[in-house]
C-alpha cells in the first residue's frame, strides 16, 4: 500500500507526537491534528511550530463531530483513539454511532467503545484512495460488539493489514488492553489481509510483512483472532467444541462477597453454620488445583439461605440478616447494594446445584479445569460446567484430562486485556474444542 498523501488527519492526536514525526520528514505536508483536549492542543501546536510545520491546522474539537474540508488528493488518517469504554459515553454520542452505523448499512451494539466511533466518523470523512493507520484496543476482533467495525473494516474502509501485539507485551502504559494496527485504504476490496503478531512494539517500526488470510474467510468469520491465527484452516476429525458436551455457567454473584463468605469458624460464632456450604470463593483454588479440587477445614463458607425461611424461628440467622440491612458507618445497608437490591428476597443467590467439574475463567494464563467431587458451590471466580447427560466418574476425569491437555491450545480464545490477563465468557468456553475421542 503505498504511502503518498498531500494530508494528514491526526483523529485524537494527543500532545502531537505522530504528526510531530511526519513534521520532521515533510514539513510541507498539509497537518489536521484534533483533540478535544485543550492542553493537548496547545503542545501539538508548540511542537509543530518548533519543528517548522508550514502547513498546520490544529483544531480542539469532538473528531465525530467535524466539518472537515475535502482534500483535492490523498489523504491519510492516522491516530491512537482514545480507550474509552462505552459505560463513560453519553447517550447522545451513542445515538449518534447507531445513526452514522445505519448511514453505513451496519447494525452498531451499544456496548462499543469510543474507538468504535473515530473509525465510524473515519468512514464518514474518508474518499476512496485515501489511507488509514489507526492504533486501538484489539478487543474488536472478537466481541459481539466489533461485528460492526469488522465489517467496516471489509466493506467500506478496505483493510489491508493488521499487526496484533502479542498480548503479554505492553502497548499503553496507561490502559489495561491490547493493542492491534489496522491498515486500510478506502474503495480498495482487497481479497485478502496480511496479518502478523509481533512481540514487542519495537518490531512495529516497519509496518510489513505477515500472512496472507482470505477476506472471505473473515468474512464468515464471528472472531478474527482465532482465524487471523489460523494457517491451514484444519481442525482434527477427534475434536469438539466443548458445548457440544456440556453447558458453561457463572458462579453465583453475591453483591456482597464480605457478608456472603465467612470462615468456618466466624459461621460456627454467629450460629449460621446451617445455613453455610463450602464453597470455592478464589480462582488460585483451581489453577492450583491438579485436576481436582476437595472440601477441607481450611475452605470457607458461602451463605446460601432459601428464599422462604421463616426467619422469627432461628434468631441467630435473622440477627445476621438485620446486619445486611443495617447501615454501619458511612458503608450503605449490604440490602441496599445494587446486585442484592434486585433480588428477592435480597439474602436469596438463586437456586444452583453442584457443578461436576469447574474451571478458571480469567487468568495470565489459559483456564484450569478441575473435578468437583464434594459439590462445592462457586462464587463468580470460576464457572461450572454441566455434561448434557450423566458421566461416569471415568468419563468426568477423561474430560477434565483432555480439557487440561488442551489448554495451551485455548490461548487467545477468550478476550485478552493488558498483559495477557485472558477471560472466558460461558459462551467462548463453549466454544472451546479440544479431542473429544471416546467422550463423545
Amino acid at each position: 500500500m503505498g504511502f503518498n498523501p498531500t494530508r494528514v488527519v491526526d483523529a485524537g492526536c494527543g500532545s502531537g507526537r505522530f504528526v510531530a514525526s511526519i513534521a520532521r520528514r515533510r514539513k510541507d505536508l498539509q497537518i489536521v491534528a484534533v483533540d478535544l483536549d485543550p492542553l493537548q492542543t496547545i503542545l501539538t501546536r508548540a511542537v509543530l511550530k518548533v519543528l517548522g510545520a508550514v502547513a498546520v491546522t490544529v483544531l480542539q474539537a469532538d473528531y465525530t463531530g467535524l466539518d472537515l474540508p475535502r482534500c483535492l488528493d490523498r489523504t491519510a488518517f492516522i491516530g491512537n483513539p482514545p480507550y474509552v469504554r462505552h459505560h463513560q459515553l453519553t447517550p447522545d454520542a451513542k445515538e449518534w454511532a447507531v445513526r452514522t452505523a445505519r448511514r453505513l448499512g451496519l447494525r452498531l451494539s451499544a456496548l462499543a467503545g469510543l474507538h468504535v466511533y473515530f473509525y465510524l466518523a473515519t468512514a464518514r470523512y474518508a474518499r476512496p484512495g485515501d489511507l488509514g493507520c489507526f492504533v486501538t484496543s484489539a478487543e474488536w476482533l472478537d466481541v459481539n460488539y466489533g461485528h460492526a467495525l469488522r465489517r467496516l473494516l471489509l466493506d467500506n474502509l478496505g483493510v489491508r493489514a493488521l499487526h496484533l501485539v502479542d498480548p503479554r507485551a505492553v502497548p499503553f502504559a496507561d490502559a489495561m488492553t491490547t493493542a492491534v494496527i489496522a491498515c486500510f485504504e478506502v474503495g480498495s476490496a482487497w481479497p485478502t489481509v496480511r496479518f502478523r503478531t509481533v512481540g514487542r512494539t519495537a518490531d512495529l517500526h516497519q509496518l510489513d510483512g505477515g500472512s496472507e488470510v482470505s477476506s472471505d474467510a473473515l468474512r464468515r468469520a464471528s472472531r478474527w483472532t482465532l482465524t487471523l491465527s489460523a494457517r491451514d484452516g484444519t481442525i482434527e476429525d477427534d475434536t469438539a467444541r466443548l458445548g457440544e458436551i456440556a453447558r458453561v455457567h457463572r458462579g453465583l454473584v453475591t453483591g456482597a462477597n464480605d457478608f456472603f463468605i465467612l470462615s468456618r469458624d466466624r459461621a460456627a460464632e454467629l450460629g449460621i453454620s446451617a445455613w453455610c456450604r463450602p464453597a470455592i470463593v478464589g480462582a488460585d483454588e483451581i489453577l492450583s488445583s491438579n485436576g481436582i479440587i476437595r472440601d477441607a477445614p481450611e475452605r470457607r463458607l458461602l451463605l446460601d439461605v432459601p428464599p422462604s425461611i421463616n426467619r422469627s424461628a432461628h434468631p441467630e440467622l435473622d440477627a445476621y440478616l438485620r446486619r445486611g440491612e443495617e447501615a454501619h458507618g458511612d458503608r450503605p445497608p449490604i440490602d441496599s447494594r445494587y446486585i442484592p437490591s434486585h433480588r428477592h428476597p435480597w439474602w436469596f443467590l438463586g437456586h444452583w446445584r453442584p457443578a461436576p467439574i469447574v474451571v478458571s475463567y480469567m487468568a495470565r494464563r489459559p483456564p484450569r479445569f478441575a473435578l468437583n467431587p464434594d459439590g462445592l458451590a462457586i462464587v463468580n471466580v470460576a464457572h461450572g460446567i454441566y455434561p448434557k447427560r450423566a458421566l461416569s466418574p471415568d468419563e468426568l476425569k477423561a474430560l477434565v484430562v483432555r480439557l487440561n491437555e488442551a489448554r495451551d491450545s485455548f490461548r487467545g480464545n477468550g478476550r485478552t486485556y493488558h498483559g495477557g490477563l485472558e477471560k472466558f465468557e460461558p459462551r467462548e468456553m463453549e466454544a472451546l474444542r479440544f479431542s473429544a475421542k471416546g467422550i463423545l
